[in-house]
């Protein structure tokens, strides 16, 4: 186990079977950083694209609902980075206080409605615009306790009618 201080008053616990001379603390911390990316999309994948549940119980139908969500996760990105480049154009002609930001969820909302094609008069400059009205500014130094919910495990017993 390795602890080192990241604020004032928290820490930072990393476990390892590494010895401090196999992994030093500063490339230990690189791989930290590196690996933060990959678990924030698994994050984004699990709750904001609905994919904690699995819909089918056939193992290839498991396999394609897992490629489909990381085709849609992939999707969500591209679009966020093309709008997060035109909301900082618009920062920097107007210069405003905050920078803006859109939420992945709120991204991941308006995507599923133009995927599907329940609303045909959707398109992609109607999805920016919706998407521009749901920023938020980013606003430095804040931190909210996590709320957790317990997931239980529902069984596949209502099919059975």
């Amino acid at each position: 186990m390795v602890r080192f201080k990241i604020a004032e008053d928290s820490y930072e616990v990393l476990a390892t079977n590494l010895t401090q001379d196999e992994m030093p603390l500063e490339r230990m911390k690189d791989l930290y950083h590196l690996r933060w990316g990959i678990e924030t999309a698994f994050r984004q994948m699990k709750y904001d694209d609905c994919s904690s549940f699995q819909h089918s119980k056939k193992k290839t139908a498991a396999i394609g609902e897992i490629i489909l969500a990381l085709a849609f996760h992939n999707i969500c990105v591209c679009v966020l980075l093309l709008c997060a480049k035109k909301l900082a154009r618009r920062h920097r002609l107007k210069h405003r206080m905050y920078v803006y930001k859109i939420s992945y969820s709120d991204l991941a909302d308006v995507m599923r409605f133009y995927i599907s094609g329940r609303y045909p008069t959707i398109t992609p400059t109607k999805i920016v615009r919706e998407l521009e009205i749901t920023a938020q500014p980013v606003r430095e130094g804040r931190k909210f306790e996590r709320f957790l919910l317990p997931h239980t495990f529902t069984a596949f017993i209502y099919r059975a009618a």
